[in-house]
């Protein structure tokens, strides 16, 4: 009698934890679901308030006023998708920590060049030759953010890849 008694109370038991461990984890899940990876961010001050920004969280609000709206967590989403694909080339790894080759798979006539831009359009490598297949671009020092490599040569612009630089 006292070890059915016992068995039904540890079925109870096993029973409640594992309702528990449910709510627990679907409650938890929930909380993580809300996070996201921002590329860059900052603050900005002015003498009629401040503002904090991101690039990288979807849209979730926007506040409408008299004199215009806010968008708060809105990301454009973006490709940039090669009009001229008689030439194949790889960005990889992207997104990346230090590094990113440029693999080509077949090379035109002329020399090749690529430029490194930031998100802004900010123009930091211009017109460096590419002389090896894969050519490697380092990016250690710079900050976490999106940029964007174009490969050309003195006829046209072949491909522009957009580059996730992370950590």
């Amino acid at each position: 009698m006292y070890f059915g008694r016992l068995n039904k109370k540890v079925m109870c038991l096993s029973r409640n934890i594992l309702i528990f461990s449910f709510l627990f984890l679907s409650i938890t899940l929930e909380l993580v679901s809300q996070n996201s990876v921002n590329s860059t961010g900052g603050d900005i001050e002015t003498n009629v308030g401040f503002i904090s920004y991101s690039v990288g969280q979807a849209s979730y609000v926007i506040n409408d006023g008299g004199t215009g709206s806010v968008s708060q967590g809105i990301q454009q989403v973006y490709e940039i998708i090669p009009f001229n694909s008689d030439t194949n080339f790889i960005a990889y790894p992207n997104p990346t920590e230090d590094f990113v080759n440029i693999a080509i798979n077949s090379v035109p006539e002329n020399d090749l060049y690529y430029s490194l831009f930031d998100i802004r359009g900010k123009l930091l490598l211009k017109n460096v030759k590419i002389l090896g297949n894969p050519t490697t671009i380092f990016m250690a020092d710079l900050p976490p953010a999106i940029y964007f490599v174009r490969i050309y040569n003195v006829l046209k612009v072949y491909q522009t890849f957009k580059i996730i630089k992370i950590k």
